[in-house]
């Protein structure tokens, strides 16, 4: 707000004085306050996917399944699913808590450990290794 009344000073003050190329460079500034303002709003979209994620996606239970043909994924209550196979998998990451599937096309899969039992989480690391080879990583963050 201080940014738009100092222009609004500034402006009338190259007016009252006549500077006729100062008052393009003052209409120029303007404009491109008017841009940022109106940029700045279309940002807050991202207020909007995180409603949606937590409409379809928070509370519902996801189940997958790893086998030879690839990841599938079922979202609770929805008819659809998601399948990726291996060579779809761009890079498969282990963390202290998750597992990070993440596929072509700047999409993933998070699966989280405490949603497995210790053994369960063994085989799938040993799974995962033999299946995606160098794709394999693991942070300890």
């Amino acid at each position: 707000m201080l940014g738009v009344a100092g222009a609004i000073y500034f402006g009338f003050q190259l007016y009252r004085h006549g500077f006729q190329i100062a008052t393009a460079g003052y209409l120029i500034v303007c404009s491109l306050m008017i841009l940022v303002a109106v940029s700045s709003r279309r940002r807050s979209g991202a207020d909007d996917t995180l409603k949606k994620y937590r409409k379809y996606y928070e509370n519902h239970r996801a189940t997958f399944r790893i086998d030879a043909d690839g990841v599938d994924m079922k979202l609770e209550g929805q008819k659809n699913h998601a399948h990726s196979k291996f060579r779809q998998i761009y890079g498969l990451f282990e963390t202290e808590r998750c597992f990070y599937f993440v596929i072509k096309g700047k999409a993933y899969y998070i699966l989280p450990k405490k949603a497995l039992s210790p053994e369960d989480a063994d085989a799938l690391r040993t799974y995962m290794q033999q299946q995606c080879k160098k794709k394999f990583q693991f942070y300890a963050l």
